[in-house]
């Protein structure tokens, strides 16, 4: 019974991956406006590709076989639907996106005010460091399972606190994948970090 139920469960979360367009999030590895609307239309195809099929198997007006005429008069007749559905999943996605953002964000602002009163109250203890760091060692876990970490600004914090010592044993020793995970995600902070300074340089 465990294997079947295993079984079922990740049969579900491979559905769950590709219907709901999280494949073009794990490729792309960053979050955003653009990314959205790109699932967006995806989850909106899915749908309309299964509205149709079974529409085309269940109504019994639709008797005759299928064909190019026919199949363009049912897309027009469901185009309000598609764009109906794209708006609705753009807007469950972007809120999604808007409450991951304003966790960080808030996270982060949580971060540098304990820092802030840690160094004005006493010359910091070598055990307010280590929980410091590890507490940033969380934020840049989260920013990573969140897809945020290579955002512009995201991106800096997570490249100037892995210079830390400190931070990057804490992610080490409590994240799963610890330093291999470490690497990779430094790694692309660091080209989104630099792709950013570059394009200010440019700009300015």
């Amino acid at each position: 019974m465990s294997g079947e139920s295993s079984l079922f469960k990740r049969g579900w979360e491979t559905v769950v991956y590709y219907g709901s367009g999280e494949w073009l999030l794990v490729q792309n590895g960053s979050n955003g406006g653009a990314l959205i609307l790109l699932r967006s239309l995806v989850v909106a195809i899915e749908l309309t590709c299964i509205s149709l099929l079974l529409r085309n198997l269940i109504d019994p007006d639709l008797t005759d076989q299928v064909s190019w005429t026919a199949f363009r008069t049912q897309l027009i007749e469901i185009a309000p639907w598609f764009a109906a559905a794209t708006g609705a999943v753009y807007a469950a996605l972007y809120a999604r996106f808007s409450a991951q953002w304003s966790y960080l964000a808030g996270l982060y602002n949580q971060i540098k005010q304990a820092e802030l009163e840690m160094y004005n109250a006493s010359p910091a203890s070598a055990e307010g460091l280590k929980r410091l760091a590890e507490w940033k060692a969380g934020y840049i876990e989260d920013a990573q399972s969140l897809h945020l970490h290579a955002k512009e600004n995201v991106a800096a914090v997570v490249h100037h606190w892995g210079k830390n010592p400190l931070v990057a044993e804490a992610f080490a020793n409590t994240t799963p994948g610890g330093s291999e995970r470490w690497s990779s995600l430094q790694r692309s902070a660091l080209i989104a970090y630099e792709k950013a300074a570059k394009r200010y340089s440019q700009e300015s």
